[in-house]
């Protein structure tokens, strides 16, 4: 069973996040948020398993409400649109481990949640492809807050791989251009997260950009 709490100060939105996670048999809504700060008082109460946030309510009001759940031990999936580059980045570096489009459908919304309850994580492809594509445009903030001292460790395989992870392809997409297995794959990405000390594939996406990296 999976125990979340739901941000978002939409109460449309909310309640049809809500409806959709409650009507999923191994999913238990146990509160529902406004904002960041009374998602991370839900948090400290009620300890779920995971909060799904919504993009504005993860970063708004100067305060990192992202940063403070995940220091909590809770993970976070984070619901964004199109174009919001800057709360994904700033959600990303606070510790999200979830993207998913808010126009997703009902099944992948319950997917999503399973994948990052899981430890696995998941980011919409079409969010990194809009990520990538903002951040190659304007410049993005040269002050990340993790060093990454590994990255002259990464085989050129694996260098072949970030690079087209910060194109935003997806591991199928990647396979094809590789021409191998798309396990294969996944071991590269598992192999450059754990070298470069990251969490996730977008998190590899931005640091491919920061340090032009990609072709």
């Amino acid at each position: 069973m999976v125990r979340l709490v739901v941000a978002d100060g939409q109460d449309a939105m909310r309640a049809g996040v809500v409806s959709v996670l409650s009507g999923a048999p191994d999913i238990e809504v146990l509160g529902e948020a406004r904002t960041g700060d009374e998602a991370v008082g839900l948090t400290e109460a009620l300890g779920p398993d995971l909060v799904v946030l919504d993009a504005y309510v993860a970063t708004s009001g100067g305060v990192d409400a992202t940063r403070r759940i995940v220091d909590r031990g809770c993970d976070v999936l984070v619901l964004t649109a199109l174009g919001l580059a800057a709360h994904v980045r700033g959600a990303l570096r606070a510790g999200a481990v979830g993207f998913l489009l808010k126009d997703a459908t009902p099944e992948e919304l319950v997917n999503a949640v399973h994948l990052v309850a899981s430890g696995k994580g998941f980011i919409d492809p079409t969010v990194v492809r809009s990520f990538v594509h903002a951040v190659s445009v304007s410049p993005p903030d040269m002050s990340p807050t993790v060093v990454l001292p590994g990255l002259g460790s990464l085989t050129r395989r694996e260098q072949e791989v970030t690079n087209y992870l910060s194109m935003g392809l997806s591991n199928m997409q990647i396979a094809g251009r590789m021409q191998v297995a798309e396990n294969t794959v996944k071991t590269h990405v598992s192999r450059i997260l754990a070298k470069l000390g990251l969490r996730s594939r977008v998190e590899i996406a931005l640091l491919a950009q920061e340090l032009s990296m990609s072709a």
